[in-house]
């Protein structure tokens, strides 16, 4: 239908019924539309820049490659609105109940989602850059290969999210929910995930070099293959998580992953390497560690005070590892390698510093054959 920009405002004032309207290909940009009746109206490849929908219902409409940079479509109704390739850069969304909606391959920088509805939406292959997310419910969307660059989603509710693949490098995610949420093959570089709920999530292969992971419950998550370089870990519940199958954990020697207070009760940490690693106090009762790695030929572990009871230590490697007030009761210690190095920088031997009243259980433990007592300091 072929309307005029003052038509289209004089039937918006009046309170008419524009259900269904065709508006497409039109130039509608700086209108106020407060209020209007738009449900199921075609208004695709359209011109709505800096236009004014707020209050309006837009549910089941078609916003398909129209540009709607600076709209206003705050408290507005957007169940099932079709925004797919739209630019929707610096529109503001606020409060919008916009369930099921699709904004597959849209353009929205700098927009503001701020406490709006978006369950089971689709943001599949948007750019998302530097948008506000904060208090809105995204639980169960779908954001797979989606740009999420430098977007603030705290306090956002992403319960059972699919992520596969997005970029969130330095997102602001602190306190949300991605319980069970798929975070495989995601780059969360740099990213703030401190008290979140990434429980039970899997983030298989994911990048999580230098995140803050500070209190983040990561019970039973699958974390394999995950890049996991100068993360901070203090305070993290990894019950049940699963590191198996060569994840990347490289402490750094100025800047080493923060571990302090995190319990890995029962997690798999098969082949894990803890390079350099402070590992004070820190909670292994019941976990997998077969083959893991503590310490390296030229820097050492403090595992002072762990607790290793019950935990699978099979052919896993010690060098230089502090062992002092650690619980080491019925662990398994098949075919285990405790090891020694000399730092000739500083003429300096690092042996094994371990609890004398565990002697006689280590020994007779089945350890390594070629492991000599030298390696081992009893205290």
């Amino acid at each position: 239908m072929s309307i005029t920009k003052e038509e289209l405002e004089e039937k918006v004032r009046n309170r008419e019924d524009l259900s269904g309207f065709d508006l497409s290909k039109g130039s509608y940009s700086g209108l106020n539309l407060v209020g209007a009746k738009l449900s199921g109206a075609n208004l695709s490849e359209s011109d709505f820049v800096n236009t004014n929908f707020s209050g309006a219902d837009l549910s089941e409409a078609n916003f398909s490659l129209s540009n709607l940079t600076g709209a206003i479509l705050e408290n507005t109704k957007l169940k099932e609105t079709n925004f797919s390739e739209a630019n929707l850069s610096v529109a503001n969304l606020g409060n919008a109940n916009a369930r099921r909606a699709i904004f597959t391959k849209a353009t929205i920088h700098n927009a503001n989602f701020q406490k709006t509805n978006l369950y089971q939406s689709d943001f599949s292959n948007s750019k998302l850059y530097h948008s506000e997310f904060e208090g809105a419910d995204v639980s169960f969307s779908n954001f797979e290969e989606a740009n999420l660059e430098d977007v603030n989603l705290q306090s956002a509710n992403l319960k059972g999210e699919k992520l596969r693949k997005a970029i969130l490098k330095d997102a602001k995610l602190q306190n949300i929910n991605l319980e069970s949420a798929d975070l495989s093959d995601v780059n969360l570089e740099g990213s703030d995930l401190s008290g979140s709920r990434l429980d039970r999530a899997n983030l298989k292969d994911a990048n999580l070099s230098e995140s803050n992971l500070q209190g983040v419950d990561l019970f039973q998550a699958n974390l394999k293959g995950a890049n996991l370089s100068q993360v901070n870990f203090k305070g993290a519940n990894l019950k049940n998580a699963n590191f198996n199958a060569g994840g990347t954990w490289d402490m750094g020697l100025y800047h080493p992953a923060n571990l302090n207070t995190a319990n890995f009760e029962g997690a798999n940490l098969e082949t894990v390497n803890f390079d350099i690693s402070n590992l004070a106090g820190i909670n292994f009762k019941d976990a997998n560690l077969k083959k893991v790695l503590f310490g390296t030929s030229e820097y050492y572990c403090d595992l002072s005070n762990a607790n290793f009871e019950n935990a699978n230590l099979e052919e896993a490697i010690f060098r230089g590892v502090n062992f002092i007030g650690a619980n080491l009761k019925n662990s398994i210690l098949l075919n285990a390698r405790f090891e020694g190095y000399d730092d000739y920088h500083l003429g300096k031997r690092y042996t094994n510093k371990i609890d004398r009243k565990w002697k006689s259980m280590i020994e007779s433990s089945g350890i390594e054959k070629f492991y000599s007592p030298n390696h081992i300091e009893w205290v």
